[in-house]
């Protein structure tokens, strides 16, 4: 069922998902520009990451290629989930 510009809920869900990825990848990247401890880079690296995971997503279904996309967007949350391991194991 199409909602706005051809998305569906969860198309639009991942839109709002994506955003929100992109704000607190811009606040942590902040946090390592004041701090500068390598954390923050990894902790805005992983939200990088998740929002560029939305887009390949969104874009993937607006394309109806979204089936290809399928297997990178599974490594891109593999790369997140190892960002944040390392942030949180690093002193």
């Amino acid at each position: 069922m199409s909602v706005i510009f051809g998305l569906g809920v969860t198309d639009i869900i991942t839109v709002f998902t994506t955003a929100l990825a992109v704000i607190l990848g811009i606040i942590s990247f902040l946090g390592y520009r004041r701090d500068r401890r390598p954390k923050f880079l990894l902790v805005t690296l992983a939200f990088s990451i998740f929002a560029l995971k939305g887009v390949l997503i969104v874009g993937g279904d607006l394309l109806s290629v979204g089936h290809v996309l399928d297997i990178l967007a599974t490594l891109l949350d593999f790369l997140v989930l190892a960002c944040v391991f390392l942030s949180i194991t690093m002193k």
